[in-house]
């Protein structure tokens, strides 16, 4: 049994050994990598503070695509979350909070990966040649965890290359954005209120001409009530499409202007009709962005949202369709859809960049 005893206080010996040289090893681990990104800080900073675009740089998102993902607290900045699971083991189960936000220079998060697990991660921003120098830190505290000391050799090698890949990603993400500069924004969806509007409703074929003849006989029906009544503009014209049918030559529309009409009325069988165009949604800049970003102003004021289309989404939202990943579907569904224009409207952003 000598030798038994040779192998037991050989392995003791060995544990020894690990354990002091454990104790010797970092109880920090701080990994770092940088790169350059050819825009403003303000640009890069507004990614890195939406948790809900993270996977579109992530080098982690491409590993499972049947990643489960939840987002809580406010929509970016401080109390953010992003939460994920995965039944891969590269990917698992985790989240990462922002816990500090300050605007075009840093953002801090904090990570947590199984039940028990944390880190902390954060991005720094600053000044660089072409543009932007973003450096994406990652702080690990091991404590007396000294098996984990261990894993900490690797760290640098293993984590490093994935920030590696995915600030080549961001780099790849941001030069594709429009070409402005955020700095400054305060961009926001804002709810219009329904407004009144005097309106005719016609019906005729698909073709241009008569087309532009019934609108204009609708148009001047409304002209003409507006101004037997004296009623106030408060707005420009407006076509709504009720049905655009080709394939049976059928176009059926309301030719509306807005005015005030508040207590009058008028006999059903009128062809004039008073009523409401229905709440809208649209994007708001303040005029310091607009003026110093052609490119953003361009793109506001030529991006349209059809009304039928945003009852459509909200349609598969109340069927059950509203996680992050059946949203970014139908978004990139819609603008696969309406490719030609979503073209025409970047284009136009562009060249007014120029």
């Amino acid at each position: 049994m000598l030798w038994l005893k040779r192998i037991s206080i050989g392995l003791l010996g060995l544990v020894l050994l690990l354990a002091v040289v454990g104790v010797l090893l970092p109880r920090k681990v701080h990994v770092q990598r940088s790169i350059d990104i050819a825009a403003p800080a303000a640009n890069v900073y507004t990614v890195l503070d939406n948790l809900h675009v993270f996977n579109k740089w992530s080098p982690w998102a491409a590993i499972d695509p049947a990643t489960q993902y939840q987002y809580s607290g406010p929509w970016n900045g401080n109390g953010a979350k992003l939460q994920w699971h995965s039944s891969n083991p590269k990917v698992g189960d985790g989240s990462e909070t922002i816990t500090s936000s300050e605007p075009d220079k840093q953002i801090g998060l904090q990570l947590r990966f199984g039940a028990d697990r944390t880190a902390d991660s954060s991005f720094d921003l600053s000044p660089a040649a072409n543009g932007t120098r973003v450096t994406w830190n990652f702080d690990v505290d091991f404590g007396w965890n000294l098996p984990a000391r261990y894993t900490g050799l690797w760290f640098d090698r293993l984590i490093g290359s994935a920030y590696e890949s995915g600030l080549k990603n961001l780099q790849t993400f941001v030069g594709g954005l429009p070409p402005s500069d955020l700095s400054g924004a305060a961009i926001k969806l804002v709810n219009m209120q329904p407004q009144s509007i005097v309106y005719v409703s016609s019906t005729t074929t698909t073709d241009g001409r008569d087309v532009a003849n019934a609108e204009a006989a609708a148009y001047g029906k409304v002209k003409a009530f507006i101004a037997a009544h004296d009623l106030k503009v408060t707005g420009a014209p407006m076509a709504v499409t009720r049905l655009w049918d080709p394939a049976h030559n059928r176009y059926e529309f309301d030719a509306a202007v807005p005015a005030e009409w508040s207590n009058l009325t008028v006999p059903a069988s009128s062809p004039v009709k008073l009523g409401f165009v229905v709440s809208d949604i649209r994007i708001v800049a303040n005029k310091a962005f607009l003026a110093k970003n052609p490119a953003a102003r361009k793109f506001f004021a030529e991006f349209k949202l059809p009304l039928a289309d945003i009852n459509a989404q909200n349609a598969k939202m109340q069927e059950g369709q509203k996680s992050q990943a059946d949203i970014e579907r139908q978004a990139n569904e819609w603008i696969a859809a309406h490719q030609k224009e979503w073209n025409r409207w970047l284009s136009d952003a562009r060249a007014a960049a120029k």
